[in-house]
């Protein structure tokens, strides 16, 4: 079954709008639709009317939010050998349907394998390592939110002798090494190249997989299929890191968000109303 898109027009729309400051009637002074037809819209009333209009104020592209609010468009089905996604229900007060993704990534060659994050169970990494018969070299996390290493002691237990754990420096986990922007590592044939990319988290991570069929970008949270993770301070600076160290990649680079389906650098570039 498909994992639905994580963020809809008015998680969009009020992400945008939080990140630039902007309060409804400061929205609407500033563009050709009423105060109320924006608080439809971000209770979920779809109208592409107003879409239109609050598009360029918040510096979104108006088509690919139209796109969105009419379910016009999905990301390819995506697979390739040597990556597995896992999604896993991660329920919470209001948000109920929530799910979390982690991933595995191994050498086909080696059967050398790593983890990107644990998503809210385990269970089906583990599995997942036992069906391709690999063997978990490292763990990987993109950040520390809760959901993202949920499932951690269970996981930490299937490390080979030596594996450790990686994060970032600015978020703190016990027993886990830090990690730098730029470090790489090999994973049997394969190459991992961190790259931080900070604002939805002080320390997020995207990890780049060099050496399967195409190049693979584990994001975390930096950025969803048609949305982008909450930024609570420095959205700008989130938004440019987020092009310049993620959409950057090439086009065929597939990307494996926290949340919602894989999607590519391609589709990115074309249909998130972020960076359309």
């Amino acid at each position: 079954m498909s994992i639905p898109i994580e963020d809809l027009v008015e998680d969009v729309v009020s992400k945008a709008q939080s990140g630039l400051g902007l309060s409804d009637g400061e929205l609407a002074e500033q563009c050709a639709a009423e105060r109320t037809a924006i608080r439809q819209l971000r209770k979920g009333e779809f109208s592409a009317d107003t879409a239109h209009a609050v598009a360029p104020v918040l510096g979104l592209s108006a088509d690919a939010l139209v796109a969105l609010g009419e379910q016009a468009w999905y990301p390819e089905p995506l697979a390739l050998d040597g990556l597995v996604q896992i999604n896993t229900p991660h329920p919470v007060p209001g948000y109920e349907e929530m799910t979390v993704n982690a991933y595995l990534v191994g050498d086909p060659a080696t059967g050398k394998a790593a983890a990107f994050d644990t998503g809210a169970d385990a269970a089906p990494l583990l599995a997942a390592l036992k069906e391709n018969g690999w063997t978990l070299e490292t763990i990987f996390i993109t950040h520390t939110h809760r959901d993202h290493i949920k499932d951690l002691a269970k996981l930490k237990d299937a490390l080979a002798p030596g594996g450790k754990i990686y994060v970032h420096g600015n978020e703190s986990l016990t027993g886990a090494t830090d990690i730098r922007d730029g470090q790489t590592f090999a994973l049997g044939g394969l190459q991992v190249t961190a790259r931080e990319t900070s604002g939805h988290s002080p320390g997020g991570v995207t990890y780049i997989i060099d050496g399967l069929a195409r190049p693979v970008a584990i994001v975390g949270d930096a950025i969803f299929a048609g949305s982008i993770g909450g930024v609570r301070a420095n959205y700008r600076l989130a938004l440019t890191q987020i092009r310049e160290r993620v959409l950057s990649l090439p086009a065929e680079t597939i990307l494996c968000p926290g949340h919602g389906p894989m999607t590519t650098v391609a589709d990115e570039l074309r249909r998130n109303p972020f960076f359309a």
